[in-house]
């Protein structure tokens, strides 16, 4: 999680505004923790970005789970996880 969202010192940051407004939703829930999820941590919202990025959509709405996630959310009910891979 960037510094600018987790700590308190803002200093120049790009999306200064944005910032400052996330911290005052955060601060209107009371006990709130952020942690950052790496994308292999998370694959159906890495899909889903991806996806709403590469269409070029502004708002969609499923009703069901798309196909295009279908293999991912099996296999978080089977507990299958992909390891973040790092070249040393």
């Amino acid at each position: 999680m960037p510094t600018a969202i987790k700590g308190n010192k803002l200093g120049c940051v790009s999306g200064k505004r944005l910032i400052l407004a996330i911290h005052r939703l955060l601060g209107s829930f009371g006990n709130i923790s952020i942690n950052q999820i790496y994308r292999e941590g998370n694959f159906c919202a890495y899909k889903l970005t991806d996806y709403a990025s590469s269409d070029g959509c502004k708002l969609v709405i499923f009703e069901h789970y798309p196909s295009f996630l279908k293999d991912l959310i099996f296999d978080d009910a089977r507990g299958i996880y992909f390891p973040r891979v790092i070249a040393v």
